[in-house]
């Protein structure tokens, strides 16, 4: 192919078009990236019973999530439902604050039982978190799904 006859307008488009394309994944990547760091922060904050900053966190992933072309109905869903929880559970007294974090702190045993094939722990484990999360925040509440979920 002769290049000398191609104009040199449609060229450089075509580089900058190739480049720009291809940086976009890396750049939605990075988002991508950034946005699990920001669920694991959240999650440990709420372990630390640190709400305020979770909630912060929250909001921040919420916002990325909605500014994402990528971000699945069901990731943008669960930022937003993740946001309104944090802000109900500010709305709680302090001790109810506690034990929303002790039972997010008992997710770690609960897995960690597992990984080690003993499941009658962790069972035990996963009702006393269950019982917690029911009490809190009722049965319909997407946490109480997740502990459930370790119970079969």
């Amino acid at each position: 192919m002769n290049l000398d006859r191609i104009p040199r307008t449609f060229l450089i488009t075509w580089f900058i078009f190739f480049f720009v394309v291809a940086a976009c994944p890396a750049r939605g990547s990075e988002q991508i990236d950034h946005a699990s760091d920001l669920e694991e922060q959240i999650t440990d904050r709420r372990k630390a019973a640190e709400f305020e900053e979770a909630l912060d966190l929250a909001k921040k992933l919420l916002e990325l999530r909605e500014s994402l072309e990528s971000t699945k109905p069901y990731e943008l869903a669960n930022a937003q439902r993740l946001v309104e929880t944090i802000e109900f559970i500010l709305g709680l007294p302090e001790q109810s604050r506690q034990k929303l974090a002790e039972a997010d702190r008992l997710e770690d045993i609960i897995d960690e039982h597992w990984d080690h094939d003993e499941y009658e722990k962790g069972a035990t484990v996963a009702l006393e978190q269950l019982a917690i999360r029911r009490k809190i925040l009722g049965d319909r509440h997407p946490d109480v799904s997740a502990s459930l979920s370790y119970l079969g």
